[in-house]
């Protein structure tokens, strides 16, 4: 089924972290809060979370977004130029550390499946033709 919204949440801290990608407009946010509820439409209703980042990558092929919460740094690193791949990235003075590994698995898992679809058609297309010739 295809739906508009990608969303997913992660519990980081101890907080509920909500994030929501539209796939018409392209924009990323990133709500944080204790009693974040995410429907099956993808909209977020709670009266507790904050919006930390809301962003429109402008369908580039890559996307950094820098944000800070709570003192601390952080990147949302969006790719999706061959395989859809998002992560979120904390940064200290001394390093650079993964916190999450993929922030819509569902998405990349899908990408995954299409792209192994895709190579496997053109395998096949490609030795009929060659086994004709």
């Amino acid at each position: 089924m295809w739906n508009r919204f990608d969303s997913a949440v992660h519990i980081i801290n101890n907080q509920k972290w909500s994030f929501r990608y539209d796939r018409f407009t392209s924009a990323i946010s990133l709500n944080v809060g204790e009693n974040t509820k995410i429907s099956e439409e993808g909209s977020i209703s709670d009266n507790s979370h904050v919006t930390v980042v809301r962003s429109f990558s402008y369908f580039a092929p890559k996307r950094k977004i820098n944000f800070s919460y709570q003192g601390q740094q952080y990147q949302l690193s969006i790719s999706w130029l061959l395989l859809w791949r998002s992560q979120l990235l904390e940064h200290s003075a001394e390093s650079t550390s993964v916190v999450i590994k993929e922030v819509f698995t569902k998405r990349r898992r899908r990408s995954i499946t299409i792209g192994c679809y895709v190579a496997l058609l053109s395998a096949i297309k490609l030795g009929l033709m060659y086994a004709h010739a």
